[in-house]
């Protein structure tokens, strides 16, 4: 994942949660967190942040097309380009 631009659907906790840590850890260039949970999405966006990747959250009910094409487009305008997406909601 090394300067890869990411995005996790479902990164605010659990399995998306750890595969965000992994993508830091890995040296991803920008992390996009997209969850239900606002909260818990900024808070992995923040974490990325700290570690000096650029990072952009979203909430979003991905059980609703719209409400998730929605999210993904404002994280991938933030990070500028998508290189990987992942979904683990």
């Amino acid at each position: 994942m090394k300067d890869l631009s990411v995005v996790i659907v479902g990164g605010g906790a659990g399995l998306g949660k750890l595969l965000a840590e992994m993508a830091v850890e890995a040296g991803a260039a920008a992390i996009g967190i997209i969850d239900l949970d606002a909260a818990a999405a900024e808070a992995v966006a923040d974490m990325a942040r700290a570690a000096g990747i650029s990072a952009a959250s979203a909430a979003c009910d991905i059980r609703t097309a719209d409400a998730a094409h929605a999210a993904f487009a404002a994280v991938a305008e933030k990070l500028g380009r998508v290189d990987t997406l992942v979904n683990s909601a």
